[in-house]
């Protein structure tokens, strides 16, 4: 028994380990305000979603976020410091840091929301 409680909390250290080994770099803002996660998302979404062309707003008093909006969907993009918000219609996608391993598995699972909901208008439609 006390085994596998020692395996487990021994799982979970070396994961909270490797948490923040991949997102202490990357979630702290830079000089404009925002962190190098937003930058990656931003450029990430961009590029997914070149079709729409869209444009990213900082907003935020506290916390600088992202946002963007794709009006003919119905839709509502937040990237947080360490986190994504995105809302098409009344399909609702939060992803917050602690939900991920890396920065690297939340752009993952974001852009696989977006395809899901947005398929035909993301870049990879066009490669499948």
């Amino acid at each position: 028994m006390f085994g596998a409680i020692r395996r487990r909390i021994s799982a979970w250290r070396k994961w909270r380990a490797d948490h923040e080994s991949a997102w202490g770099p990357v979630r702290e803002p830079g000089e404009d305000g925002l962190s190098e996660f937003q930058h990656r998302c931003r450029d990430a979404v961009s590029a997914l979603l070149v079709c729409h062309g869209l444009n990213f707003e900082v907003r935020g008093e506290n916390e600088s976020y992202l946002y963007a909006s794709l009006d003919e969907r119905n839709a509502e993009l937040y990237i947080y410091l360490d986190g994504v918000q995105f809302r098409i219609g009344t399909e609702l996608c939060t992803i917050e840091e602690w939900d991920t391993l890396s920065p690297e598995e939340m752009l993952e699972r974001a852009t696989a929301f977006l395809e899901a909901h947005l398929g035909s208008e993301t870049t990879h439609s066009d490669q499948e």
